[in-house]
């Protein structure tokens, strides 16, 4: 568990807590519901110093939307009084930090001792509904030199008002524009990412990830694998949708479409950049590994694509 700072909401764990209440609390899930889904974190708490961070987290947003119950800031304050916390910071961190824990803690017991006085409202976040792109189109692309790279979109993520587009890179480097059959022979970009589950339960989780096993005897342990993203706003997007020209589909199956890594760039010259050489960016420098597209897709979405796409084309 990473600890950034002394506060309240400074560590991974409560900040995941902090954020699942929150969102569903902006998605008009009834408080009751959301307390359960809350609760399970119980469960991946190890020690009093995670409970601490556990309760503290749960108690602080049930006190910003007005639901604090003296159940909880009852268990909030035990956990405190109990000192593992600032115990933690002064052995890992020293004197200095572990002060402001404990000021921080003192300062938290205070704020929740009194209701809040304007309890946040549940906020309402815009979507996009009109996509500039589809999921799953290939996109061909021009680079200064004239020569043409393609990428796949891969997911469109929103998250509190942001919609990003999720483009994974194809290893197709050429001076021709590529076509959809082309770039089905070519590779996508993905990270093998060990796991603690055991096989059964990944199995579950990916469908078909088990043949990559097989290939791949370097790994010692169970795999799951995402790929390599280039995230892109929608804001942003608009001002370069047109750089992009769709060639195609890639029917990537679902069980796949999950993320190994991710940049973000906001314009065209930053998204172009990556691709220059797109193998040696990802494999050299990111490490990742190159997969058949083909390897990837689920067949029978893609030969139903393929019909459609004949009908529409004989149709014209």
């Amino acid at each position: 568990m990473a600890i950034d700072g002394t506060k309240i909401i400074d560590s991974d764990t409560a900040h995941d807590i902090y954020n699942e209440f929150i969102d569903l609390y902006d998605a008009d899930i009834d408080i009751v519901e959301i307390k359960n889904k809350i609760e399970f974190w119980r469960n991946n708490v190890f020690d009093e110093s995670e409970f601490e961070i556990f309760i503290t987290t749960y108690a602080l947003a049930l006190w910003e939307t007005g639901n604090l119950t003296e159940e909880i800031s009852h268990e909030a304050r035990k956990a405190i009084a109990l000192g593992a916390g600032v115990k933690m910071w002064l052995e890992e961190s020293g004197e200095v930090d572990a002060k402001r824990r404990e000021k921080e803690l003192e300062n938290f017991l205070q704020k929740i001792s009194i209701p809040k006085n304007k309890p946040r409202k549940r906020k309402k976040y815009k979507k996009i509904t009109n996509f500039l792109f589809e999921i799953d189109d290939i996109v061909s692309f021009q680079l200064q030199d004239k020569s043409y790279r393609a990428a796949i979109l891969l997911n469109i993520f929103q998250y509190r008002g942001q919609c990003i587009y999720q483009f994974t890179p194809t290893s197709y480097m050429q001076t021709e524009k590529p076509t959809e059959s082309v770039i089905k022979d070519c590779s996508v970009f993905v990270r093998k990412i060990g796991s603690g589950f055991d096989r059964k339960t990944i199995k579950k989780m990916q469908p078909g990830i088990e043949k990559f096993w097989v290939s791949d005897k370097s790994f010692t342990i169970p795999f799951t694998i995402g790929f390599a993203l280039d995230g892109v706003e929608h804001k942003d997007l608009l001002d370069f949708k047109e750089k992009f020209e769709v060639i195609g589909k890639a029917k990537i199956k679902d069980s796949f479409r999950e993320m190994g890594s991710i940049g973000y760039e906001a314009t065209f010259e930053e998204f172009a950049k990556q691709y220059t050489d797109i193998v040696d960016h990802c494999v050299r420098v990111f490490k990742n590994e190159m997969i058949r597209l083909e390897d990837l897709e689920d067949k029978k979405l893609s030969s139903k694509w393929n019909l459609i796409k004949s009908r529409l084309t004989s149709k014209d």
